[in-house]
């Protein structure tokens, strides 16, 4: 959000240089104030006081306290100024002069216009800042050119109702237990209650009700399972004061009573496959209550978040777990963990994540409970792909695997990626695309052929071999994680990163 402060009278620029780099960039510098101008690409920028994509044209302004500040490009090719620049406020009191820090006099995240001035304002400073001109008169008029051009052209980023939308939505996050009007959220976002209800609806998935309802039963969850406060006042702490008709609303949702889900879920249970540890979190598990047992180093990169003290079998009994669950890469230990406690192992391929998310829950019995989760997924995805879908149009999008020794690119029938992006996303794939799994490549620059409008590389790594391999698309780097993790909260993560990288807006 834009804000405006008193104009700062004396400005020193520390640094100015052109960020020009894939890797990532971070400034720990304090005291500081820290402009940023993306000319060409996108980048990912971290810090204490903003969070977000910046996109061609769009600036940000960190005064201060912003830091650290980290900025990640996820496209190529990246070109970005970069000021880092200190002010102050001068002012002569009974005859004494008092010097004090002062804010830049705008902040956050803004869109400049037009963009060739701006453009032109910031290239001719740094020309007098390559000449090592230091403080003088022509730089210090070509800094208050430029802020003056900030000032008469600055917008705000997005339009008012998206703004206020958005607003909305995290303030019915955060305060979830209140009661909320369709009517006083429409005029205070300025808009009639019919197109209020519509746009919400298509950010969100659901009515205004329906969001602030799972609102409430999701943090339900979390309290029914993570403590043991009787559920009169878990109804009153998500906002509804009448026992019964909280624990109507929870069943009519859910499924099942909030006692039983209690019961059923605060079981302590030891898990041996990644994937599986994140399918009981999404239905409702506490983390607390789960066991990590597997070989850390046996696992793929993508499934090594979580810590693990190995498969000791010993330590395992005295954990003293109610339930084992894993799959049937286990059946050679079944014997053993069974003599621990209740082993249950399922057959994960060729099963979808899906099909394994329900089979977890029939272990549990809480087969209601997947459907809840699936039928929420299915709605968000609704709504992811027709905001993708409205910003890309008829577009391609491929996916790649970039590894240290090969590249792989996904096809429409890739276990993984391919069938999120194809099929849950539905994603236009490039030619050729779904008469395959995937394929392994020597260079990047094979990646040309399928002539795909976008390209998302996911890797530990992804921008280090891109440098030498100019490639046609608009490109994406992503980490593997959340992409890869084959699971319901990877899945879940990964529409949210979709938004960001494929509807940035």
């Amino acid at each position: 959000m834009q804000q405006t402060y008193d104009w700062a009278k004396f400005v020193v620029i520390e640094e100015m240089r052109i960020l020009s780099h894939s890797s990532e960039w971070l400034t720990t510098t304090s005291n500081d104030h820290h402009l940023i101008y993306i000319l060409e690409g996108r980048v990912n920028v971290t810090s204490l006081l903003f969070n977000g994509i910046l996109s061609k044209g769009d600036m940000a302004i960190l005064p201060t306290g912003s830091e650290p500040i980290s900025v990640l490009s996820i496209t190529e090719p990246i070109s970005a100024y970069y000021i880092r620049f200190a002010s102050a406020s001068i002012s002569r009191v009974q005859g004494a002069w008092n010097i004090e820090n002062a804010f830049p006099p705008v902040s956050g995240l803004v869109q400049v216009q037009p963009l060739l001035v701006i453009r032109h304002r910031f290239d001719l400073l740094y020309r007098l800042w390559e000449k090592g001109m230091g403080f003088t008169i022509p730089l210090h008029i070509a800094w208050l050119e430029l802020w003056e051009t900030i000032r008469a052209g600055t917008s705000i980023e997005e339009p008012i109702l998206e703004a206020s939308l958005d607003s909305m939505v995290k303030h019915m996050d955060l305060h979830y237990e209140e009661e909320f009007k369709v009517e006083d959220m429409a005029r205070h976002s300025g808009v009639t209650p019919t197109l209020f209800f519509k746009r919400f609806k298509e950010i969100t998935s659901l009515s205004p009700l329906q969001y602030i309802t799972r609102n409430r039963i999701e943090k339900a969850r979390q309290l029914l399972v993570e403590g043991d406060a009787p559920i009169r006042e878990v109804g009153n702490a998500v906002g509804y004061a009448d026992l019964y008709y909280f624990s109507r609303i929870f069943k009519k949702v859910i499924g099942i009573p909030p006692q039983r889900y209690r019961q059923l879920l605060q079981r302590k249970i030891a898990v041996l496959n990644p994937p599986l540890f994140d399918d009981l979190l999404a239905l409702g598990v506490p983390r607390d209550r789960l066991i990590p047992f597997w070989n850390r180093a046996e696992q793929k990169k993508t499934y090594r978040e979580h810590d693990t003290t190995g498969m000791e079998l010993l330590w395992l009994r005295r954990e003293k777990p109610e339930l084992i669950i894993g799959t049937d890469k286990a059946s050679d230990l079944y014997d053993q963990l069974a003599e621990i406690a209740p082993t249950k192992l399922i057959k994960y391929k060729p099963f979808s994540w899906r099909e394994h998310l329900c089979e977890l829950a029939l272990i549990l019995g809480v087969s209601e409970v997947a459907e809840y989760w699936l039928y929420y997924y299915e709605q968000k995805a609704a709504a992811v792909r027709e905001r993708i879908h409205r910003q890309l149009g008829d577009q391609t999008v491929l996916a790649a695997l970039v590894h240290d020794n090969n590249i792989r690119v996904c096809g429409a029938n890739r276990r993984k990626i391919g069938r999120f992006l194809y099929g849950d996303l539905k994603l236009n794939a490039p030619n050729g695309i779904d008469r395959f799994a995937f394929i392994d490549i020597e260079s990047l620059s094979e990646l040309n052929k399928f002539k795909a409008d976008h390209i998302l590389l996911l890797g530990d790594n992804p921008n280090g071999r891109t440098t030498s391999a100019p490639l046609t698309g608009q490109v994406h780097h992503a980490r593997c994680y959340p992409w890869l993790h084959y699971s319901a909260l990877g899945h879940e993560r990964s529409m949210k990163e979709a938004l960001l990288y494929f509807s940035p807006e």
